[in-house]
């Protein structure tokens, strides 16, 4: 219960306003696993961990931050991870498994970047997640497609001089512009009459689609920011969804759990401080192994340095 309390108090707690008011349920959450937090960074226990979290640490301590401070921090930071990433890869197996001609399709191309070999007795399936983009265009497309329904954020600019918007709106200097993503990606004039269907094919398309009409499209999808500033992130979440995707599309079956058929949930009310849609409900299912993948092991390789 931490993981959800916490992660749907998220936004009032980066605010701080009255979190023991605002956002109850995720500061007791937090103030169960900060005292774990504190001790290890009091033990010095970070000089071990990546480089990013030791760079973290070093800034923080550089500005005068206290150890509760880079705690406090590094929760948040682990579980805004987490925040986009799961219900992105959720709703994305939701939609291909809704489809079962994709899932086919998908299967057949995932096929091209595994190996199966047999080591100390065992069989191995191993994924090679560097030729996810190159080699898989329809996964990649499905990756594309669901960020472009489910991650509805809002980007926030300042606004450096003053600037005559369409010559009626005029935005002040010092002042600051949302630009909702959610309703750029889901405009019939830019998409078309299914722009709130899952249609992977449109991002397969776009290459052929009129030089104006394909870059109307790509300023219209935002899912990781725009301009000068882009989440730098990007690249990690699109090989950890697609990898896990590929990996149990590829080698699972899955089906509702009362055998009836299969529906995508539909998106909770959007919080602040979240990018992404999460269900409304939990989904029961069954998911069980491909008959020619009993007893496999699943591995992922990133390629040799």
């Amino acid at each position: 219960m931490f993981t959800r309390d916490f992660e749907k108090d998220l936004g009032m707690l980066v605010l701080n306003f009255l979190p023991r008011i605002t956002a109850l349920k995720g500061y007791m959450g937090r103030a169960v696993a900060l005292p774990a937090f504190k001790k290890y960074y009091n033990a010095g226990l970070d000089k071990n961990a990546s480089s990013l979290v030791q760079g973290r640490a070093r800034a923080a301590r550089h500005w005068g931050l206290t150890t509760e401070d880079i705690a406090k921090a590094e929760i948040t930071i682990i579980m805004a991870a987490g925040t986009n990433t799961v219900p992105n890869v959720f709703y994305m197996l939701s939609y291909i498994f809704g489809r079962p001609d994709l899932v086919t399709s998908l299967r057949k191309e995932v096929s091209e970047i595994v190996r199966r070999k047999t080591r100390d007795g065992i069989e191995v399936v191993t994924l090679d997640i560097t030729l996810l983009q190159s080699n898989c265009p329809l996964l990649t497309a499905c990756f594309q497609e669901t960020l472009r329904l489910t991650k509805t954020g809002a980007s926030v600019r300042t606004i450096l001089e003053d600037v005559m918007l369409d010559d009626q709106y005029l935005l002040k200097k010092g002042g600051f512009v949302q630009i909702p993503a959610g309703l750029l990606q889901a405009d019939l004039k830019i998409w078309g009459p299914d722009a709130k269907e899952f249609n992977p094919q449109r991002f397969i398309d776009q290459k052929s689609l009129p030089k104006d009409e394909k870059r109307t499209q790509e300023k219209a999808y935002i899912p990781f920011g725009g301009g000068k500033n882009l989440c730098p992130g990007r690249h990690l979440a699109f090989t950890e969804i697609t990898a896990f995707a590929a990996m149990l599309i590829y080698g699972f079956e899955m089906e509702m759990a009362d055998g009836s058929k299969w529906q995508v949930p539909k998106g909770e009310f959007q919080r602040l401080g979240v990018a992404s849609v999460s269900p409304m409900k939990d989904m029961d299912v069954v998911i069980s192994r491909r008959t020619e993948f009993e007893g496999v092991i699943w591995e992922f390789e990133s390629g040799t340095a």
